[in-house]
């Protein structure tokens, strides 16, 4: 199964292979929050701070995952959002991933991020955060024609999201992102049989109800209020995506679901990247795939917030 003793030493095995600490060099493990699908906590040594997530073994392509995510969204936005200035940070960015791997059979699995001295987000924070997004979603979708996907699967929750490449955006929500949650939800005893009717009349006419071709934007999937930081110097950073290629307002429903964003977030949103004017016939539908998925996870205290939107449209 593993142990957080375990996850410490092969962190500081992991630093010291990939040079950035000394194997022989003391070092402390701090308590921190994890998520939902890892433990985590902060090491910190002589040579940095250091974030590091972990799960058993068995979970590792979990971590494999978010740590490409991470990756590919840091390589967007600095090639997106341009620096104050020659020799500035960025003023959006990710936590730096520093070593992905894994112990194998009965051993665990961590992930190892720069550490971010987050705390309190500054007023303007929420602005600069919108400005970022509605760039990299701008900036990223360029290819034409569209394709819609990603290199490889990724996770929301724990829960695989398939990311086979496809080139018909109604298709590819369907089969790769509604349907594999609509089975799930089977499995797990919250799919009742008018409820699985109602979906699969949804997916019928998911070709009339979105556009075929929008722009493929890299998203980071997962974008409620809990997965960004500001820190002291008042750069905003993404944390904890669910990386792919795909339409922009994927991302913009989630932010506005729970709540937790300024207005300052959608206005300097609107500013970079206007959203196209009739984004809310269609918000419904792609706020109805992250309430499926917290059905899924958390069981039918959101069945009834799935079944009004299912009413509307089957």
């Amino acid at each position: 199964m593993g142990s957080e003793a375990q996850a410490l030493a092969f962190a500081r095995d992991l630093l010291a292979r990939q040079g950035v600490c000394p194997s022989d060099g003391e070092v402390w493990r701090r308590p921190v929050a994890g998520g939902d699908t890892s433990a985590a906590f902060r090491l910190e040594a002589s040579c940095g701070s250091f974030f590091v997530k972990w799960v058993e073994a068995a979970k590792a392509d979990v971590l494999t995952a978010e740590a490409e995510g991470l990756r590919a969204l840091g390589e967007a936005l600095q090639n997106a959002v341009p620096s104050e200035g020659r020799d500035a940070a960025p003023s959006c960015a990710v936590p730096r991933v520093l070593a992905v791997g894994s112990q194998g059979d009965g051993g665990v699995a961590v992930l190892i991020l720069s550490w971010i001295n987050a705390g309190p987000k500054p007023e303007n924070s929420a602005a600069l955060l919108g400005r970022c997004l509605g760039t990299l979603h701008r900036e990223t979708a360029r290819s034409s024609p569209p394709r819609y996907g990603f290199f490889r699967d990724t996770y929301i929750g724990g829960l695989r999201q398939p990311n086979a490449w496809g080139e018909a955006w109604p298709e590819f929500y369907g089969t790769r992102r509604f349907l594999p949650r609509i089975e799930e939800a089977e499995r797990r005893g919250v799919m009742p049989p008018e409820r699985r009717r109602k979906f699969e009349r949804l997916l019928g006419r998911l070709p009339d109800l979105l556009p075929s071709r929008p722009p493929a934007s890299l998203l980071h999937g997962d974008l409620w209020s809990g997965n960004w930081l500001a820190d002291s110097d008042g750069r905003v950073y993404l944390i904890d995506p669910a990386v792919f290629f795909g339409d922009r307002e994927h991302d913009l429903a989630m932010v506005r679901l729970f709540g937790g964003f300024p207005p300052s977030f959608f206005a300097a949103y609107a500013d970079a990247y206007p959203p196209e004017p009739d984004f809310s016939e269609r918000e419904p539908i792609y706020r109805l795939y992250y309430l499926l998925v917290h059905l899924v996870l958390f069981g039918e205290m959101y069945g009834s917030a799935v079944d009004r939107i299912l009413r509307t449209y089957a």
